[in-house]
């Protein structure tokens, strides 16, 4: 660059001078003329951009006529040279200054216009030359140019460059500079791009991944990973790039040479595998033009099938037979299978505080045994390798070991099967020294304490565990939460000691309880059919109140046991406000209609016809309503229902239901008619109480004549009115097992003041205990007492026999006919059951879940039962009656099934021995 400070001087003084008679402040005409004289100064330094070759030669740059400046003849001389800087910036090629005006000087053209400029352009070796002016005025400042073309006989390009701003002569420069360049360069420029040469593929394969595009500026660098990029492909065997010249530009036109079409695909050697599964697994097909990088996957995509089946030593090649012509191949792929192999041996290295066995049922990967061809081990698979370190890793961590060391194991393929090292470094076993508690606390270290499993191994000097130390992070944060702490952060710090003879840790737990946090809005996700007032009222929170962690944490209990959503989950989203967050509730619904109907068989009812229909949330209110009819050669019902769990959103249920029964029994008939309310409200979050009133009607006729005399009393049409009571204490969760209780009271008053034919008082107790061994699994025991009392004259008013109590079964003690365990009137000569006033069982069982999402539960079982009638001699040592077996629970689409298998230890009546029983039944799991 060689434009002269003293011309930049004077041109920023002419600027100055412009501003002030504009009345514009002197800064900025002097800060614009800096930036002026910073730029140019500052370009050499600046990276251009790459010129490319015209073929017309470089540019001539001729002077310039400049009017209205104050030093017009100054400028005039140091324009020309402004421009051809600001072109070659461009990446065009100038005719350097100093043959330019040996040019002028030889020629000495006066006036310069179109026919001088060509003249020039016929004496030198310029392809192009541009001549103008400079005005300069109140109005702004103007570049009028001509741009001549040698090879061209066109009338001259007329450009023009304008600026508001008298003193923007720099930008008007570069708006200038632009247009020549664009000018210059339009047959320089891409006009399309062609693909040549296939006859397989579509072109489009090729141009979809090109980056140049129509109308781009023509770059070798560019175009050289563009031929890179179609090589890549691996569909050609040559790639050629040629550029034609058209008045519109440029064309770039791609020859490409396919690879043979694919005749046909065929396998060698292969035994082992499907061959459809290893069509499946090849991207390579007949008809396709070949590729080598779709072969080579097609290739791993085969050997990782043979692996998947135990073939670790596969080995997949392939060849290629051309016809004559090359156009088309056929692959031929070869396999050498290899023998089939297993885990042969799973070796611990370094394990020496527990035994191979105890760290190896921690793994999913198994050896192989006798039994493999029906459980699935012995197989390796690859993806549970890591998880089985992470598995070794937990079983130490979780048993004090918190320096233990696993890498990752080292898998040795050998003719005779796979083995796999494990070396673990167990590091020293710590106990528990204690607990402490650091951060912002916001009650006593001893009732914090008094939180943690932590706290209970350091009394007792327990080993350390991370799963405990996990608990204890959750219980931590769920007190927080109960004081509106949604966002507490509790982070334990391990302390390890340093004596080497007795290695503890001492656990502190650095609370940041962050800010307390009211519920703005409840914002309700998922629910199609069931309303909103119907989600609201289960939740113990509301718009506007503090957060609290165990009034969320019951209510998504409530609304997961109202069996209307498979799953109900929670959000605290944050808001702006950061004592503000919204609370999500995410549902999402379950079919909660069902139409069922089937044919059955049972001892008593033999075989029958059964039908449903049912809907637990009707019209999306939460109400419930049922019709079901069963009809069989020995029972007919018919039963409607009728349930709102909230009446007007009040805590007060209603519920109603008539039915209508017809009993082909074996001494006699029934027909019984009826219906019952009960109104309900809870007493507490877990307990409610119901009150209701039942009247039946029902005949009994058709005695067989040997019928004993206590039941023939009952003859003809009777009625029963009763008063019930229920009171219910239930901490079970219906989705999922967990550590809970059941406990209920009920009672019927029949008869007496409240009228009817029939009177007695039945009192019953249940108790039922929920304790979770495993994630999965979870020890239940469930106790059920009860009693018959007579009502009022007892003479006059006797117990009926079918109001007793009937056991044995699936309901009671399973392995046994529902008339087994049932008293018997010593008096008569038949000896007829007439059931039992006072009894009791008990039911022991281990559930074993299989799957909680589908809620399928195996059952090993354990029952005892007693059923005595008062006023005879029992024993209850020696009259009880126990029972083992299996169950299977499954909640079905079509409800909640149960399958049972028991086995009677005691003889039946007359020393009478029992065999086992099958039984299953449809309803709710108690």
């Amino acid at each position: 660059m060689n434009i002269s400070v003293s011309v930049l001087k004077r041109f920023a003084f002419q600027i100055d001078s412009k501003a002030r008679l504009g009345n514009r402040p002197k800064r900025s005409a002097l800060l614009f003329a800096g930036a002026f004289i910073l730029a140019c100064l500052l370009q050499p330094l600046l990276p251009a951009r790459a010129a490319v070759p015209l073929d017309e030669g470089p540019i001539l740059v001729l002077p310039f006529s400049v009017t209205g400046s104050p030093d017009n003849a100054a400028l005039e001389n140091e324009l020309p040279r402004l421009v051809a800087q600001r072109l070659l910036a461009k990446g065009l090629t100038i005719m350097p200054h100093e043959e330019t005006l040996a040019l002028l000087r030889a020629a000495k053209p006066g006036n310069i216009n179109g026919a001088a400029a060509r003249s020039l352009l016929a004496g030198s070796r310029a392809g192009a030359a541009i001549y103008g002016s400079c005005v300069q005025n109140s109005s702004g400042i103007t570049l009028d140019v001509r741009l001549v073309r040698a090879n061209k006989a066109e009338s001259p390009r007329v450009l023009r460059a304008w600026q508001k701003d008298p003193g923007n002569l720099l930008f008007a420069v570069e708006d200038l500079a632009g247009q020549v360049n664009s000018e210059m360069r339009k047959n320089y420029v891409i006009s399309r791009i062609e693909v040549r040469g296939t006859k397989v593929l579509n072109p489009d394969v090729v141009l979809l991944r090109l980056n140049t595009r129509q109308g781009d500026p023509i770059d070798a660098q560019a175009l050289d990973r563009e031929l890179k990029r179609i090589w890549e492909l691996g569909y050609f065997s040559d790639i050629s790039l040629d550029l034609e010249q058209s008045p519109a530009g440029i064309a770039l036109v791609y020859n490409v040479t396919e690879k043979p079409r694919v005749s046909s695909v065929t396998f060698e050697n292969v035994s082992a595998v499907d061959l459809e599964d290893l069509r499946t697994a090849m991207s390579t097909h007949t008809g396709s033009v070949l590729n080598d990088k779709t072969l080579v996957a097609d290739l791993q995509a085969i050997n990782e099938l043979y692996r998947k089946n135990g073939h670790y030593l596969a080995k997949v090649s392939y060849r290629l037979e051309e016809d004559r012509a090359g156009n088309t191949a056929a692959l031929i792929v070869h396999v050498e299978e290899g023998q089939r192999l297993f885990i042969k041996k799973i070796n611990l290295e370094g394990v020496d505080s527990f035994s191979q066995g105890t760290v190896k049922d921690e793994l999913a990967l198994a050896e192989r045994w006798l039994f493999s061809f029906l459980t699935g081990s012995g197989i390796l698979q690859e993806e549970l390798l890591e998880r089985d370190v992470s598995a070794i890793i937990a079983f130490y961590m979780n048993n004090g070991f918190m320096d233990i060391q696993v890498p990752s194991p080292r898998v040795d393929y050998k003719e005779d099967g796979i083995y796999i090292t494990f070396t673990v470094s167990e590091g020293p076993r710590y106990r528990v020294n204690g607990v402490g508690f650091a951060g912002e606390l916001i009650d006593s270290d001893e009732t914090l304490a008094a939180l943690t499993r932590m706290h209970t191994a350091a009394r007792k000097r327990d080993y350390f565990s991370l799963s405990m130390m996990q608990d204890d992070i959750k219980a931590l944060s769920a007190y927080y939460a109960e004081y509106g702490y949604a966002f507490a952060d509790v982070s334990p710090r391990p302390r390890k000691s340093e004596d080497p003879a007795d290695p503890g840790v001492f656990v502190v737990y650095a609370i940041e309880k962050q800010q307390k946090v009211y519920v703005r809005n409840i914002i309700i996700e998922g629910n199609i059919r069931t309303r909103d007032n119907v989600i609201l009222r289960e939740m113990q929170l509301a718009d506007g109140d503090a957060f609290n962690g165990r009034l969320l944490s019951n209510s998504m209990r409530r609304l997961n046991n109202l069996g209307f959503f498979e799953q109900a989950e929670s959000e605290l989203v944050p808001t702006a406000n950061p004592e503000e967050a919204d609370l999500k509730i995410k549902l999402k619904e379950r079919n909660t209609g069902a139409l069922m109907g089937g044919v059955g068989y049972s001892t008593y009812s033999k075989f029958g016809v059964t039908g449903s229909i049912q809907e637990s949330n009707l019209w999306g209110k939460g109400y419930g309503a049922a019709f079901q009819v069963m009809f069989s050669g020995l029972h007919n019902s018919y039963d409607l229902s009728f349930l709102n769990p909230r009446v007007n959103d009040s805590k007060f249920s209603l519920y109603t239901n008539a039915y209508r029964w017809e009993d082909d029994y074996t001494d006699y008939q029934r027909d019984t008619m009826g219906g019952n309310v009960r109104v309900g409200h809870p007493l507490g979050e877990y307990t409610g109480i119901s009150l209701g009133y039942n009247l039946e009607i029902y005949k009994l006729y058709d005695f067989d004549s040997a019928v004993s005399q206590v039941l023939r009393r009952y003859e003809g049409k009777r009625s029963a009115s009763s008063a019930l009571l229920h009171i219910e204490r239930n901490t079970t969760e219906r989705m999922r097992l967990t550590d809970s209780t059941v406990v209920s009271f009920s009672a019927q008053y029949t008869g007496n003041v409240l009228g009817g034919d029939d009177a007695f008082i039945r009192l019953m107790a249940n108790l039922q205990f929920y304790k979770m061994i495993t994630s999965n699994s979870a020890a239940h025991l469930r106790l059920r007492g009860g009693a018959i009392l007579e009502n009022g004259n007892k003479s006059d008013n006797p117990i009926p026999i079918f109001e007793r109590f009937w056991m044995g079964g699936i309901d009671t003690v399973r392995g046994y006919y529902s008339r087994d365990i049932v008293p018997r009137d010593l008096t008569l000569p038949s000896h007829d059951r007439i059931g039992g006033t006072r009894m009791a069982y008990a039911n022991v069982e281990y559930i074993i879940s299989l799957s909680q999402e589908l809620g399928l539960n195996i059952v090993p079982f354990f029952d005892i039962g007693l059923n005595v009638d008062h006023k005879q001699d029992f024993s209850w040592h020696d009259d009880n009656k126990k029972s083992a077996g299996l169950e299977l629970r499954w909640r079905s689409p079509m409800g909640d099934l149960r399958f049972s298998w028991g086995y009677p230890f005691d003889k039946g009546w007359g020393g009478q021995k029992l065999s086992s029983r099958f039984e299953f039944s449809i309803g709710n799991f108690f």
